[in-house]
């Protein structure tokens, strides 16, 4: 299942079924369920905006919000996180040389590297790079406009995201980076330029295609697939289906 331009979020899709088996009340806030609110029989009502809920405290979303601190209490819950090097962004400007921790973080784990704002969402600057001269002029270009950066090695396996309620588990759904795939006629620009989910401004665009041997200018053969980001958003293009009880 995709979200795309004209039909409905899939938050708001999945949202109306789990309301219709308790016997919620599911009020959208617009055509395409972005926003809304949901009203239990007893009149309590929990307002939303694409997956932003008013379900946990301020504290909660503060730290969910911050990747380094929400690695940092899941670990302590003992779960398993990714390991990460937090980057100062006044420190990557002052100083011509990277952090020796992080120089450390990058000689223990290898290529590639995923740099991302330790506050952000929707896959916004989140960037993989291959190599150390990749890697500090991502966090040159970043630190212009994040104050701090997360450096994480990369984590190969199934990307799902798991919706939980109250303990339970609504729905999981399998999410993949945006790609195309080749006809063996167009370049990859021509095929970007025509699908309207995918932006061909990006500037990670070049980069990515590049750490594959590719250029915008390049003709994929008929069939052949190409990752063109390194983010599974649907906001950046990306797909999901549901994979819940599979």
């Amino acid at each position: 299942m995709t979200e795309t331009a004209g039909r409905r979020a899939l938050v708001f899709d999945l949202l109306e079924a789990y309301c219709a088996r308790k016997g919620y009340r599911l009020t959208a806030g617009d055509g395409h369920g972005h926003a809304g609110m949901v009203e239990s029989p007893s009149g309590k009502r929990w307002f939303f905006k694409g997956t932003r809920f008013d379900l946990n405290t301020l504290g909660a979303a503060e730290i969910a919000t911050d990747k380094a601190y929400a690695a940092a209490f899941l670990k302590a819950a003992g779960l398993a996180v990714p390991e990460g090097c937090l980057v100062f962004a006044q420190d990557i400007r002052k100083d011509s040389q990277l952090p020796q921790d992080l120089l450390d973080f990058a000689e223990q784990h290898g290529f590639p590297l995923y740099v991302k704002p330790n506050c952000g969402r929707e896959g916004r600057d989140v960037v993989r790079v291959d190599t150390l001269h990749a890697l500090q002029d991502t966090l040159n270009a970043l630190a212009e406009r994040n104050d701090q950066l997360l450096v994480q090695p990369e984590i190969r396996g199934q990307e799902l995201r798991i919706i939980v309620l109250d303990g339970n588990v609504l729905c999981a759904i399998e999410r993949h980076p945006p790609q195309i795939t080749g006809d063996g006629h167009r370049s990859i620009a021509e095929i970007i330029d025509a699908d309207p989910r995918l932006d061909a401004a990006d500037p990670r665009l070049g980069l990515e295609l590049s750490q594959q041997g590719l250029t915008p200018e390049k003709i994929p053969a008929a069939g052949q697939r190409v990752t063109l980001l390194p983010v599974v958003n649907l906001s950046a293009g990306g797909t999901a289906r549901l994979v819940t009880g599979t």
